[in-house]
């Protein structure tokens, strides 16, 4: 493929794709989730009844289903997808209430309206200039108003990134798009299987996880608390990390703000994002700091190996995974053990030429996505 210059667009436009669809077999779950994360984040469903939403990057609508059934006034999605776009306005042409759908650019929408939420899912990690963008989705969101945005960090999307070294180890990218999904499925079959709860087809999951190019950036929810710190209280979340112990008649002397907290409970609980088959104790901020480090260096040395294939790369992830084994096995031996299963499987295929099966690695799964929920000043 061409070298893509935009996160997601250039990818789904070259191949005519929408990769973000979930499984609707059953409407009644689908909404439960959907409830589920909005509650997670500390926002009550009925919020929404008759108020104004705007939502950036819908993907494909099955997830704006459940928003335009909670009645609201006005609902306007925006997306420069145009496959998605179609499929958007298709899945929400049934929908009571005001509908509007905009083909647009995040970075070029504008209009004077400023609505009482603001939601962006899954868009603005990945992009070139992700503060920018987060910066620009905020514009839109009234005083008191709520905005919606998700993260992920190099920690939480360990695993990922790992897949897709396996993934560039095996896959012949002389084939069609689909043929390499093809050749991935039985790889990642057993993995995907494991995650209880897993709503989307897999193929959708190896296309926009796995196969679809890295060109911009990581976004934690540190950096998004900072980034919106003037004009933004940071409200909820899910997972659910944030804590706030202060006694109710302490909030408006305390020393440290909504924001300040938030940043302190994610430092400390950073680890708890690498591995979602367990919960541990909040730990010491160096401590997990030092995660966070070796973490970006082997996701930084992945995407220099998907770019050069060099082997060289192949060895110094495997120095930078043993190094981050001895970390993690201070808190968790089982998390320790996933990562020397693979790395393991690269030493064996560095030997042979064949990966191998990776039975402790395969249920490994981080926390990838975290939601976060602010309130306008």
């Amino acid at each position: 493929m061409s070298d893509p210059k935009r996160a997601f667009l250039d990818f789904y436009g070259e191949h005519n794709i929408s990769p973000v669809s979930q499984d609707l077999t059953d409407m009644q779950a689908h909404y439960a989730r959907r409830e589920a994360l909005y509650r997670h984040m500390g926002l009550i469903p009925s919020f929404v009844k008759g108020k104004s939403v705007l939502e950036f990057g819908p993907g494909s609508g099955h997830n704006a289903l459940y928003t335009a059934s909670l009645d609201p006034k006005l609902y306007m999605l925006v997306d420069a997808n145009p496959t998605g776009l179609a499929q958007t306005q298709e899945r929400l042409s049934g929908c009571a209430g005001k509908i509007v759908v905009r083909e647009d650019l995040i970075e070029n929408f504008d209009t004077d309206m400023r609505f009482d939420m603001v939601m962006c899912e899954g868009a603005i990690p990945w992009q070139i200039d992700p503060a920018g963008i987060l910066r620009q989705v905020a514009r839109f969101v009234a005083p008191g108003g709520i905005l919606i945005i998700t993260c992920i960090d190099e920690v939480s999307a360990l695993a990922e990134s790992l897949r897709r070294l396996q993934a560039n180890i095996i896959v012949d990218q002389k084939l069609h798009i689909k043929e390499q999904v093809s050749q991935l499925l039985p790889v990642f079959k057993k993995d995907l299987e494991s995650l209880a709860g897993m709503s989307r087809p897999h193929e959708d999951w190896i296309l926009d996880q796995v196969l679809q190019p890295f060109i911009g950036d990581f976004f934690s929810i540190e950096t998004a608390i900072k980034t919106l710190d003037d004009e933004f209280d940071v409200h909820g979340s899910s997972p659910r990390f944030l804590l706030d112990w202060t006694w109710y008649k302490e909030v408006p002397i305390r020393s440290l703000s909504n924001n300040q907290m938030g940043i302190r409970s994610f430092r400390e609980n950073i680890h708890n994002f690498m591995d979602y088959r367990y919960l541990f104790p909040a730990r010491n901020e160096a401590d997990n700091m030092r995660i966070v480090e070796l973490v970006e260096e082997i996701t930084k040395t992945e995407l220099a190996f998907e770019k050069t294939k060099k082997a060289s790369l192949l060895e110094t992830i495997r120095a930078q995974l043993t190094k981050l084994e001895k970390e993690v096995a201070a808190f968790s031996m089982e998390t320790a053990a996933s990562l020397a299963d693979f790395n393991a499987g690269v030493g064996e295929y560095l030997a042979s030429g064949t990966f191998p099966t990776l039975s402790k690695f395969a249920p490994f799964f981080g926390r990838g996505q975290q939601y976060l929920c602010f309130i306008r000043k």
